[in-house]
């Protein structure tokens, strides 16, 4: 055996090697270890078998992986011994494949993982993202197949962290390209998750969930750019120009419309907001009023839905409360005006009979029951005995209900029939009150 033999290299790199403590602790172990990798380097370069090979192999990763964990070096050395450990190593398997299973082939597999894991926690801990974005796509490149899926979905949940970033800064262009960088690393993370070494179930539902996340991620930011977009166009439409730009607003609102599309489902919120926004423009802009109502009217019960989450203080839900309430109003009185007209000759033709029924009221809760009841019995039921202080708060409750406006449509007997009940009611509300009270 000569001197430059790959099996003699490897020993005195081995006794350089194993004369440093784990984790290294001054320059000069540094020192001994970067001589050690460089007869491990010509070791590799004179194999003359696969024996050698491999062994070479496995000690240029040992002893990399080994300096890696000296404390002085930056964080950028560590992940550069870090990824020079996971590309001989993947080598060294790659080479074994087919073999049979060994103590030897487990243990270089372990190292592979220590390797790649320590990999990663450096690279979190990098505060610039593209030191990080680089050092992943070298890892990418160098580390065994067997660990790849883990690495590209470390990418994926990198360029993920980004978009959200981004997304939470009203930054969208940056938002959506950043998760649409996601997709490619997230594929190959599953593409390559049948060589995974272990836990590839668990690995897998991640990936999948991560993805699943990403897509409605997506459609939030989407979503978001889109009422972004619909209010600046509805600005320009309204204050940028010397009359209304109509064309403009339809343009705002077919990106509110959008919006709800994108977050259907997905994200309640911003389709609370782009179905208020839309509905507003309907109602104040383009004259479509009922269709805007409905639209505010959703866009409520979107919020409902969200609760205990309370959006008071947001301006789009108080315009959107303002506009139903006034339209509520609005409504109740054209309701209540029509019904008063309706009401009027009926009012005029039971005049009479009406101001016997307030005499009996003004007189005691006693002569109302018996006068109603005698005078105006109620289409199902009747007053029971007997009718006295200790019943009395029981008899006006049972003649609430059967002189309720409800119980008695106009539908089933008429318009005077039900008018009269109205009155009566009326009258029976107050009594009953003073004796609840």
């Amino acid at each position: 055996m000569t001197m430059g033999s790959s099996e003699e290299l490897r020993k005195q790199g081995n006794r350089l090697y194993f004369s440093v403590e784990t984790p290294p602790e001054s320059e000069a172990d540094r020192a001994r270890l970067e001589d050690a990798i460089k007869l491990y380097n010509r070791a590799l370069s004179a194999a003359r078998g696969l024996q050698d090979y491999l062994s070479a192999l496995k000690n240029l990763g040992m002893a990399h992986l080994k300096i890696s964990a000296y404390p002085s070096l930056s964080s950028k050395m560590v992940i550069y011994h870090l990824e020079q450990s996971a590309f001989p190593f993947a080598k060294a398997l790659d080479a074994t494949e087919g073999q049979p299973a060994s103590a030897w082939v487990a243990d270089l597999k372990s190292r592979v993982q220590e390797a790649t894991t320590s990999s990663l926690g450096t690279i979190r801990d990098l505060e610039d993202y593209r030191d990080k974005e680089t050092a992943l796509l070298r890892l990418c490149e160098v580390v065994h197949r067997g660990q790849k899926s883990i690495v590209f979905f470390e990418m994926g949940n990198l360029y993920y962290g980004v978009g959200v970033v981004a997304r939470d800064a009203r930054d969208f262009k940056k938002c959506l390209s950043a998760f649409e960088d996601c997709r490619f690393p997230y594929a190959e993370a599953l593409r390559y998750l049948p060589h995974a070494f272990s836990n590839d179930d668990k690995l897998n539902s991640e990936i999948e969930e991560q993805m699943m996340t990403l897509d409605v991620n997506l459609s939030i930011a989407q979503a978001m750019q889109a009422i972004y977009i619909g209010e600046e166009l509805q600005k320009k439409a309204v204050y940028d120009e010397e009359t209304t730009d109509v064309e403009l607003l339809w343009d705002s609102a077919d990106w509110f419309t959008k919006a709800i599309l994108c977050s259907r489902d997905r994200d309640l919120e911003n389709e609370a907001i782009a179905s208020s926004k839309l509905g507003l423009i309907f109602i104040q802009l383009l004259n479509l009023k009922e269709k805007g109502y409905k639209l505010l009217e959703y866009a409520l019960q979107l919020t409902e839905a969200l609760k205990p989450r309370s959006f008071v203080t947001q301006p789009w839900h108080q315009e959107c409360v303002k506009a139903m309430s006034d339209y509520q109003q609005k409504r109740q009185a054209e309701e209540d005006a029509k019904l008063a007209k309706e009401r009027a000759p009926y009012i005029e033709k039971l005049k009479d009979l009406l101001q016997v029924v307030k005499e009996a009221a003004d007189d005691s809760p006693y002569k109302l029951l018996r006068h109603v009841y005698s005078k105006h019995p109620p289409k199902k039921g009747k007053l029971k005995d007997p009718l006295d202080a200790s019943t009395l708060k029981k008899r006006l409750k049972k003649a609430l209900v059967h002189y309720h406006p409800d119980k008695n449509t106009v539908t089933e007997h008429g318009m005077e029939w039900f008018v009269l009940c109205e009155e009566i009611y009326k009258y029976l509300s107050v009594k009953y009150t003073i004796q609840k009270a």
